[in-house]
C-alpha cells in the first residue's frame, strides 16, 4: 500500500509540475498576444495617418495640377492675344503703308516677315510657360509619390520590427 501511495504521490507531483508549466506557458502566450494587439493597434493607427497624409498630398498634387493647367492656359491665352494684337497692328500699318507708298513693298514684306518671327517667338514663349507648368505638376506628383513610398517603407519596417 505504501508503494501505491508513493506512486500516486509521484504522479500527483508530476501533474502539479505540468500544470505549473502550463500556467507559465499561458501567461507568456497571453503577454505576447497582448503585446501583439498593442503593436497591431499602433500599426493600424500609423497606417491610418499615412493614408490621411497620402490623401492630403494627393489633394495638393491635384491642386498643383489644376494651378499648372490654369497657368499654362493663361500663358497661351496671353501669348495668343499678344501675337494677335501685334499682327493686327502690323497688318493695319502695312495696309496703310501699301496704299500710301506702293514703292515700299520690300519694306512691307520685311515687316511681314518680322511679324511672323514675333509670332513664332510668342508661340515659343507660350511653349516654355506650358513646359514650366508641366514641370511644376510633375514635381508635385513626384513629391507626393515619394512621400507615400517613404511612409509605406517606414510602415513595413515598423511591422517587421514589431513582428
Amino acid at each position: 500500500m505504501e508503494e501505491f501511495q508513493n506512486e500516486l504521490y509521484l504522479k500527483i507531483t508530476a501533474q502539479h509540475k505540468e500544470i505549473e508549466q502550463l500556467r507559465k506557458s499561458y501567461v507568456i502566450t497571453s503577454d505576447r498576444y497582448s503585446e501583439s494587439l498593442v503593436l497591431l493597434n499602433k500599426l493600424t493607427k500609423h497606417a491610418q495617418n499615412v493614408a490621411k497624409r497620402v490623401k492630403e498630398r494627393t489633394k495638393e498634387s491635384v491642386l498643383a495640377a489644376i494651378t499648372a493647367r490654369d497657368k499654362a492656359a493663361k500663358a497661351v491665352d496671353v501669348a495668343s492675344i499678344e501675337a494677335k494684337d501685334k499682327a493686327s497692328k502690323r497688318t493695319s500699318a502695312l495696309a496703310h503703308n501699301l496704299k500710301s507708298y506702293p514703292e515700299a513693298i520690300g519694306f512691307i514684306v520685311a515687316s511681314a516677315a518680322k511679324a511672323a518671327v514675333d509670332a513664332e517667338k510668342s508661340a515659343a514663349k507660350a511653349s516654355k510657360l506650358v513646359a514650366a507648368a508641366a514641370k511644376e505638376l510633375a514635381e508635385a506628383v513626384a513629391l507626393a509619390e515619394a512621400e507615400a513610398e517613404a511612409e509605406a517603407v517606414a510602415l513595413a519596417e515598423a511591422a517587421k520590427k514589431g513582428l
